[in-house]
């Protein structure tokens, strides 16, 4: 630029313009970078919300399902259930106990319990037999209730005499005829028959059977699960059909 003595000669107009696009080009990176670690800060923000959220561990009260156990009226009080592997537990007194499904032998029995499904762990035992198979009492005592659930399909609850153990049987094609709540029932007798009821697979007929300590309160729904497979492995005897 030359300069004349009291006076600025202006700069050629292409220079000018060439100055002014230069000036925004600076300006237009200036803001795409910040706008870039902006998004980038909002994705990471994001990915580290959804990790946390799949690690949180499921609440206790939603492991055993039993919430489609309960009648939909009811609330399922929320329990602290420890699947644990026991052996016969010192208070579960008597003598030998029926295995559920006529003419099952020892050797058909499978340790599920602890088994992982979906949303729950499985605090029970599946005795695998043909549709129709009669389902008997594994002991003698108290049909409590009869149920229908959107996961067990069709359920029984037989507490023992003394109100200390209730056996829960599920997935049931049929009950028994005659079979209601406050009937007594002996060791062996009849419940209903194998079938596919609830969540169990169409082409996978079996017993869900579980044992559970009742509280002393005697709720059907909040007995705490014990394994029955070493129990019935220990006391378990095979009953054909009555």
């Amino acid at each position: 630029m030359r300069t004349v003595t009291g006076s600025i000669i202006p700069m050629p107009w292409p220079l000018c313009g060439a100055a002014e696009f230069a000036g925004t080009y600076l300006c237009r990176v200036i803001v795409l970078s910040v706008m870039r670690n902006i998004l980038s800060a909002v994705l990471c923000v994001i990915a580290v919300c959804a990790l946390a959220q799949q690690n949180t561990p499921m609440p206790r009260a939603q492991a055993r399902a039993v919430d489609a156990r309960l009648p939909m009226t009811q609330q399922s009080p929320a329990q602290n259930v420890s699947l644990r592997h026991v052996e016969i537990p010192a208070d579960m007194t008597g003598d030998e106990l029926a295995i559920p499904v006529a003419g099952i032998e020892k050797t058909s029995l499978v340790d599920t319990w602890g088994q992982s499904r979906v949303g729950h762990l499985h605090s029970a035992i599946d005795i695998m037999a043909a549709r129709g198979t009669p389902v008997v009492s594994a002991a003698g005592g108290t049909v409590l209730k009869l149920f229908t659930s959107r996961a067990g399909g069709l359920t029984v609850y037989v507490a023992d005499p003394a109100k200390t153990w209730v056996y829960y049987y599920a997935h049931l094609d049929s009950y028994a005829p005659g079979l209601q709540p406050g009937l007594h029932v002996a060791q062996g007798d009849v419940l209903g028959f194998v079938g596919t009821t609830g969540n169990a697979s169409p082409d996978a007929p079996h017993l869900h059977f579980e044992i559970e300590r009742l509280p002393p309160s005697g709720e059907w729904w909040r007995g705490e699960p014990v394994n029955p497979y070493p129990i019935l492995m220990a006391r378990g005897r095979t009953f054909d059909s009555r």
